[in-house]
């Protein structure tokens, strides 16, 4: 939906986010069982198996490494939950208030490539500068066409 390649989109959202789409998932889903946690009577591997975890000990263990407690005794005691918030990529808050962040779509003028295409094996290139030969080659055809 983002109209990125996958790679591209990790990149972009590393960027603008701060981590990468995985992390970003996780602390999310941590976040809201934990909520679950504290709020609900359900058990913890309900919880666990609602928020996509492969078992109780997995949970438990992401649980302890985030929030530095198991679920369990974080139940018990009743903290403040501190939140990984979720992400709008559509609009940021500034001192003045909330912008709405637009895509600008720039069409440019057809563009004519010129390349070469060959293969080059790395022992080859060392011994005879087959690249520099290739790079000469390419310089050549620019130069003539013109």
């Amino acid at each position: 939906m983002a109209g990125y390649s996958i790679p591209h989109f990790y990149r972009v959202f590393g960027a603008i986010v701060g981590c990468p789409v995985k992390e970003y998932v996780r602390k999310r889903k941590l976040s809201s069982a934990m909520v679950d946690v504290l709020t609900s009577k359900r058990s913890i591997t309900e919880i666990a198996f609602e928020y996509g975890f492969e078992s109780h000990e997995v949970f438990t263990r992401s649980f302890k490494l985030a929030y530095g407690a198991p679920p369990s005794s974080f139940r018990k005691t009743q903290v403040e939950p501190k939140l990984y918030e979720k992400i709008n990529l559509i609009s940021k808050n500034n001192k003045d208030g909330v912008i709405i962040l637009r895509p600008e779509i720039i069409c440019k003028d057809e563009r004519l490539l010129l390349g070469i295409a060959r293969k080059i094996n790395q022992s080859e290139n060392i011994k005879g500068d087959l690249l520099l030969k290739v790079k000469n080659e390419f310089m050549e055809m620019v130069n003539t066409s013109l």
